[in-house]
């Protein structure tokens, strides 16, 4: 390496990011390696940990990246990289490693097993605390146990979960209140789970639409009820009402006239009608009130002439009693 190109990788090398390194056992390496990546791919150093490739014909060809003088520089600061970026007992591992391709290929061995044992583990300790009694609907219990299942075959742990086993935990769980359901189903002796899986469903859904048609009657009668027991209330009402001559003002019978929530609207109805004919008469121009109306002059004439008849012309009404005697 010449002087110039050690200078460039130092330089290089000093400006390197830094991030929590790859623990022993791999604890971290789902976050390690999405930091790894992307650094690696913002310095565009993909050729150096690639191990696989594909020719012209798009066939896989298993092979790295010759290291020359040309990118020798470079590949050791991508293997520089790697080494500063993991703990100090792995690096012990990978110190005679100096192809970067080769460590990054390990690493990768090591998060698979370790992502392995983790869903493993994970997927047994689901299994164990899956219970038919911790779910109300049939449908949301199977789709669990359908991804327990497949996440313990993956893991190598299939021996666990066998159709006997699945239907073994299905029917033990059922809920305290429900043992005689379960003690049902057990004679039946299903030979899969799916067959158990359905049965359970087609119970679900009988009981399901007895319980929509016993509230529906419940509800119809409810509602019965409701309405006769308002009217038998009002009809009772009524009854216990005090009954009264006709108001004359409203035409109602449970109150008297003197009483009528009506009576002050009306008399003060009446005697705005009175003034205001008060006023229309006083406001005509043929209407004097120092004379009087030909009505007026009349009545005044009979009421002079019985004054002065004398006291003899007047007839005495005599009593029939008298006139019979």
């Amino acid at each position: 390496m010449s002087s110039n190109d050690e200078e460039q990788y130092k330089a290089r090398s000093a400006k390197t990011i830094y991030f929590t390194p790859l623990q022993l056992g791999g604890k971290n390496f789902a976050q390690w390696i999405v930091n790894a990546d992307n650094y690696i791919a913002s310095k565009k150093w993909e050729q150096y940990i690639r191990t696989e490739t594909r020719d012209a014909n798009g066939t896989l060809i298993t092979s790295m990246i010759n290291i020359t003088e040309t990118n020798q520089a470079e590949a050791a600061e991508v293997r520089r990289f790697l080494l500063g970026h993991i703990e100090r007992d792995l690096t012990l591992e990978y110190t005679v490693e100096t192809h970067p391709a080769k460590i990054w290929k390990d690493i990768l061995k090591l998060g698979k097993v370790v992502a392995g044992v983790a869903a493993s583990e994970n997927a047994v300790e689901r299994w164990n605390r899956l219970k038919f009694s911790n779910y109300k609907d049939v449908n949301d219990y199977h789709r669990e146990m359908l991804k327990i299942t497949a996440d313990l075959k993956r893991s190598g742990n299939g021996t666990i979960c066998t159709e006997e086993l699945r239907i073994r935990k299905t029917l033990r769980t059922f809920p305290p209140d429900r043992h005689a359901y379960s003690d049902t189903l057990t004679t039946v002796n299903y030979e899969t789970y799916h067959d158990l899986y359905l049965a359970l469903l087609d119970n679900q859904n009988s009981h399901a639409l007895e319980s929509t048609q016993a509230q529906a009657s419940i509800s119809t009668t409810s509602a019965v009820t409701s309405r006769s027991d308002v009217t038998n209330f009002n009809q009772s009402r009524q009854d216990s009402r005090p009954q009264f001559e006709p108001c004359s003002i409203c035409n109602r019978r449970n109150h008297r006239t003197t009483d009528c929530l009506l009576r002050d609207n009306v008399m003060r109805m009446v005697k705005a009608e009175v003034n205001r004919r008060i006023r229309s008469f006083s406001a005509d121009p043929n209407f004097d009130s120092q004379k009087d109306t030909h009505q007026s002059r009349g009545n005044n004439k009979r009421l002079r002439d019985r004054k002065a008849r004398p006291a003899s012309s007047k007839k005495r009404r005599v009593s029939p009693l008298l006139l019979s005697s």
